[in-house]
């Protein structure tokens, strides 16, 4: 059986229309979208890379894009 998830939310498709896109953990927690992403992220349909190691935390960076998995 497949699995099977819930359809994604208009904020879950502008995210994925925006991508390329870049932010430090810290923006990405006040953007409110962190949830949103690692959803993405989950289902394979958002990547990233950590593009800035620094010693806070929240201000390493990554650079998140869309996959090549069609959406759901």
């Amino acid at each position: 059986m497949a699995p099977t998830h819930d359809p994604l939310t208009d904020k879950q498709l502008e995210i994925l229309q925006r991508e390329p896109f870049e932010l430090s953990i810290g923006q990405l927690s006040a953007s409110g979208e962190s949830a949103d992403v690692a959803y993405l992220m989950k289902l394979g349909l958002l990547s990233s890379e950590q593009t800035h190691i620094s010693a806070t935390a929240g201000n390493n960076r990554r650079r998140y894009w869309r996959s090549d998995k069609p959406l759901p």
